[in-house]
């Protein structure tokens, strides 16, 4: 899960936020609805957009992860959740293109005056 309008969608210079990464999800559990479990690679970071940016776009991207991979992140990336590279992670790592993908908005309700 990205955000790719951090810190706002008007001046995104740290696009593509992470918000999370789950590796090693069953198939099986996808199917049936079940609670994700898995290996987290990232751990889960909610929305929260700063004060006065507006929505965000929040999307998610679930790919096929091929038997006896183990995807993971460059040291690089692990200290640091901004300016995160999706596409170059599934490249990296031999995900191919999303199977699915979808995407929500969240603001943060708080709005100062200026």
């Amino acid at each position: 899960m990205v955000d790719p309008d951090a810190p706002s969608r008007q001046n995104p210079i740290r696009r593509s936020w992470r918000h999370w990464i789950l590796a090693d999800i069953k198939g099986h559990d996808l199917l049936c609805g079940k609670s994700l479990k898995g290996r987290i690679i990232t751990e889960y970071n909610g929305p929260s957009p700063p004060v006065n940016t507006g929505y965000h776009r929040y999307e998610i991207s679930l790919y096929l992860q091929p038997l006896g991979s183990s995807p993971s992140l460059l040291s690089s990336e692990s200290e640091f959740r901004g300016n995160f590279d999706p596409d170059a992670f599934a490249l990296r790592n031999n995900l191919g293109k999303p199977v699915a993908t979808t995407e929500f908005k969240a603001k943060n309700p708080i709005q100062k005056s200026l």
